[in-house]
């Protein structure tokens, strides 16, 4: 498809995109990390100058059962997706961690499971469901990791095991 060179068009056709793009965008635009202080939780964040990609993402992690919501910080000029909620930030996890390449996001997302592991008082059920799914996740990305030439660096982090997968 060419684009109109007069103006009338500044972006590409509007499209849900895949876990395989959703997760290139949480790699390179996203974090994962505690909440607000005193609020506790996590939130995973992808953040953009531009709203169009975002309401791609967002359309996509809703059809795959996925609450999430984006606003815009004026002050930053930027457009915030967020992802709030235990079990909604394990279920994005789980279909976009096969597509995750950085050490920086692999350490967020064992801080992210750590968190979960914990024991407390509040919202025990809601961790323990989500620590539910992101294992699911995590035992799939572990076929598709281990093997000659595929074993990653951070697997000691995740609870990712050298070998055949059992």
């Amino acid at each position: 498809m060419i684009l109109p060179m007069d103006g009338t068009s500044n972006h590409l056709p509007k499209k849900p995109m895949p876990s395989q793009e959703r997760g290139c965008w949480f790699d390179t635009e996203g974090s994962l990390d505690p909440g607000i202080v005193g609020r506790g939780g996590f939130d995973l964040v992808v953040t953009q100058t531009e709203r169009e990609p975002l309401l791609d993402y967002m359309e996509r992690a809703r059809l795959d059962g996925v609450k999430c919501g984006m606003y815009y910080a004026k002050s930053t000029r930027c457009y915030f997706l967020t992802v709030n909620g235990l079990e909604n930030i394990a279920r994005e996890l789980t279909m976009i961690m096969p597509f995750v390449r950085t050490r920086r996001k692999w350490d967020q997302i064992a801080r992210f499971r750590d968190y979960l592991a914990q024991k407390r008082t509040r919202h025990q059920h809601q961790a323990k469901r989500a620590l539910a799914i992101l294992d699911s996740g995590l035992k799939a990305c572990r076929a598709d990791f281990e093997g000659p030439n595929r074993i990653p660096y951070y697997s000691h982090r995740i609870g990712l095991q050298y070998g055949p997968v059992a």
